[in-house]
């Protein structure tokens, strides 16, 4: 039998509690965080940007102060000073988008692990729903008193109760 017709068979009540069971459940549903993920894809995009931008500057900086060599080091002080410096600077940068890469993902992870647990529920909680619809169906149909009955086996069309 189907649930349609099963549900015909019930009284108001049970139709009630089917359709209040599956309101309760719509309100509990958890939220869907799917929406942000492309806002932190956008920002882990554009960090992965900027740290190839600090990797490739920084191993330019560590080649360049490792051609000088001892005796260049020595002969330009002031200038391997100020490439320790910018590499020092670049280094801290770059650990710092490491960090940030680890954050956005750790944040794309949670809203894949919500998204999971959210369709999840949505799949135990399949049945109530669809009672809960099948229900409210039934009760608008029961609510119309003029409503066009299902055509009879002969072909023709009875009303309802109001004609």
């Amino acid at each position: 039998m189907s649930l349609l017709g099963l549900a015909r068979e019930l009284d108001d009540h049970a139709l009630g509690v089917w359709r209040e069971t599956a309101s309760s459940l719509v309100d509990e549903a958890p939220p869907s965080l799917g929406h942000l993920r492309w806002r932190v894809e956008e920002e882990q995009r554009a960090e992965l940007r900027t740290h190839a931008h600090l990797v490739r500057a920084e191993a330019q900086l560590d080649g360049e102060h490792r051609r000088l060599g001892p005796v260049g080091r020595w002969w330009q002080h002031d200038r391997v000073v100020g490439l320790r410096g910018e590499l020092a600077d670049y280094r801290r940068r770059r650990e710092r988008s490491g960090r940030r890469l680890a954050h956005l993902d750790a944040k794309l992870q949670v809203i894949d692990r919500s998204e999971h647990a959210r369709a999840a529920w949505i799949v135990q909680a399949r049945e109530v729903l669809i009672r809960g619809l099948a229900a409210a169906q039934i009760l608008t149909e029961r609510q119309q008193p003029n409503a066009v009955e299902p055509a009879a086996a002969d072909g023709s069309v009875r009303l309802g109760a109001g004609s």
